[in-house]
């Protein structure tokens, strides 16, 4: 059952600072002298016996421990910003945003994406953000850590744009499971970031039923692999394309999203990188 886990705590809300709002982002307060963090330098945290929370130096970061070799989510404290590939999706998802627009996230981890997107540098305007995420641990670690670190002294409008709830996205996407309570779409943007590890975790009738169900009318889907060989790339592509989806392009991002020349064309893949998979709804059926 979906549970609403931010924007009616009064626990969570009371326990962040007030700050006065910044003129450079409408949403966001500004940060303090030192950047808020609920960790200190080289602090760590385990939720659930299976995610780790650590902050090094200002960097928040999220692992599984059944996974030590993957972040899955990082949050640059004082740049305000997703340094990794979720950045790079956030900037994707804000350019295809249109004002007030709606974005349906599969797949939460820490909540970087929503987080860039609703209090980063370069915050959307009036973008409200549906999240879902399965792991309730995970969803755990990116309420009580990464929330008060991204969104100190912007808790109220946050709240109001931010809806998150601990759900299989796979049923959500099916209409077996209601999406977080008080969003509904049409999206105009729908980021899948669960299925990454290998091609074959979703099918066609999943991207059929994203398409079909949630996505309006030119909406674009943002997916991200981390796929070992390449051809599982064009396997998903297929997929897409069988589910209705049209406009794929393939686009590789390494590393920090502040440094140059991180994102490289398709044919530069090699294990190891994210790739991100653009699609249209050009069909725009319901």
């Amino acid at each position: 059952m979906a549970l609403l886990l931010w924007g009616a705590s009064v626990a969570l809300k009371a326990s962040l600072p007030s700050l006065r709002r910044s003129r450079a982002c409408a949403a966001c307060a500004p940060p303090p002298p030192a950047p808020y963090a609920p960790l200190a330098p080289g602090a760590s945290v385990t939720i659930a016996g299976r995610v780790l929370v650590s902050r090094h130096a200002d960097l928040l970061r999220l692992e599984l421990l059944s996974e030590p070799s993957a972040i899955q989510s990082e949050w640059h404290l004082s740049r305000r910003l997703a340094p990794d590939y979720a950045g790079a999706i956030a900037e994707r998802a804000r350019a295809a945003l249109p004002r007030g627009g709606q974005l349906l996230l599969l797949g939460l981890g820490g909540g970087s994406i929503a987080g860039q997107l609703l209090c980063g540098a370069s915050a959307a305007a009036g973008v409200r953000v549906a999240a879902v995420e399965a792991d309730a641990a995970v969803a755990a670690a990116a309420r009580d850590y990464f929330f008060p670190a991204m969104f100190a002294g912007s808790r109220r409008r946050a709240a109001r744009r931010l809806r998150v709830a601990v759900a299989d996205a796979r049923r959500v996407a099916a209409g077996d499971a209601p999406p977080p309570r008080g969003a509904a779409g049409p999206y105009d943007v729908i980021v899948e970031d669960f299925a990454y590890a290998a091609h074959g975790g979703v099918g066609v009738g999943f991207w059929r039923a994203l398409r079909e169900r949630h996505a309006a009318p030119r909406a674009t889907l943002l997916v991200n692999t981390l796929y070992t060989h390449f051809t599982e790339h064009e396997r998903l592509e297929r997929d897409l394309r069988r589910a209705g989806w049209g406009g794929i392009r393939r686009t590789v991002e390494r590393g920090l999203q502040a440094e140059a020349a991180a994102e490289a064309a398709a044919e530069a893949w090699t294990p190891g990188d994210n790739m991100i998979v653009s699609a249209v709804n050009l069909e725009g059926e319901r």
